[in-house]
Formats: structure tokens, sequence, C-alpha cells
């Protein structure tokens, strides 16, 4: 793919491997957004400005219903890959680096960081600015720097309502029917 100057397009096929982003129709992918590589994107998910999803040399699997907000960063080591599960919301600056999946109905609080070889269970919370060390069972509320469990969380506490992945979810497909998808221009 040649690119002219001042193109716009951020969805990129991986320049060593004969593999390019798979994005559900249905998903909503900001204008400055990054994709590259061998990466999945499930129906419904958005993914907002300065997102960089980076799968080069790895693979990026992330689910249905999923919110990736601004300036998060997903990547995982050369040869491996991460999967995110579905329902999953990743706050603000967030960063998750595989491997080491995220599990369904998960919330990644602003400006946390899942370190690689971590992995992060079903229905979880990870506060804000936590750095994931050890891997995060079910259900666990965890906060610090390293995150340590400071919790059990109920199914009610993690629904996608009480995460914001619904509200996410809905302002995403406003803004894919508003026209304003990367990939509509």
């Amino acid at each position: 793919m040649h690119l002219e100057p001042g193109a716009s397009i951020m969805i990129l096929p991986n320049p060593f491997k004969d593999t390019k982003p798979r994005i559900h129709e249905n998903a909503f992918i900001a204008p400055n957004a990054i994709i590259i590589g061998d990466v999945e994107i499930g129906e419904g998910t958005n993914v907002w400005p300065g997102v960089t999803i980076r799968a080069a040399a790895c693979k990026v699997k992330i689910g249905e219903r999923c919110s990736i907000q601004e300036n998060c960063v997903i990547h995982s080591e050369a040869g491996t890959s991460i999967t995110i599960g579905n329902d999953v919301l990743i706050g603000h600056g967030a960063i998750v680096h595989g491997p080491g999946d995220v599990g369904d109905y998960t919330l990644i609080g602003i400006g946390a960081i899942k370190l690689q070889r971590k992995s992060v269970g079903k229905r979880c919370i990870i506060g804000a600015g936590s750095v994931v060390t050890k891997d995060v069972p079910d259900n666990a509320k965890v906060m610090g720097i390293p995150a340590r469990v400071a919790g059990t969380l109920s199914e009610k506490e993690t629904s996608p309502d009480a995460t914001g992945a619904s509200m996410y979810h809905e302002l995403g497909k406003g803004f894919k029917k508003a026209g304003m998808d990367q990939r509509d221009g």
C-alpha cells in the first residue's frame, strides 16, 4: 500500500507479513486512531482518538462492545497474542501489553498499565493509575503500584451499565451513524 503525503488512513497492513486489520463493519474507529497488522475488532466496539493498536509482530483480538478510549496503547510481544474479551472498557491513556489476556466485563482504569505476561480475569476493575504486575483473578478489584487485590466484585458492579461500557457502545454507534468513522471518508 502506498500512502500519499497527508493521507489520513490509519488502518494499515503489516508491512512484513500478509496480515491486515479485520474490523467489524459496526465498530466505530475514530479518524486518528492507528491500527496496524494482525488486529481483529469485534462488533460494536469503539476505538477513540489517539489510540494505537500495533500488531506488526503479534496478534491482537478485541471482542464485542468494547470501548478503547483516547490515547490507549495495545500491543504484545513478538510471536505472541493478546485477547481482550467482550464488554471491556479500557480507560483513557491505559497501556495493555501482552501476552496476557483481559477477561469479559472488565474495566481497566484511566492511566492503568497491564504489563506483559500478566492476565486479568473476568469481571474485574483495575483502578486508575494501577500497575498490574501479577495475574488478576476473576471478580477482583485491584489498585495501586504494584496493583493488589482490594476487594471482590459482584456481577452487578461489573455489568456494562456499571462500568460505562454500555454508554460508550451507544456513543460509538452515534458517532458512526454521523459518518465520523475513519472508514467513512
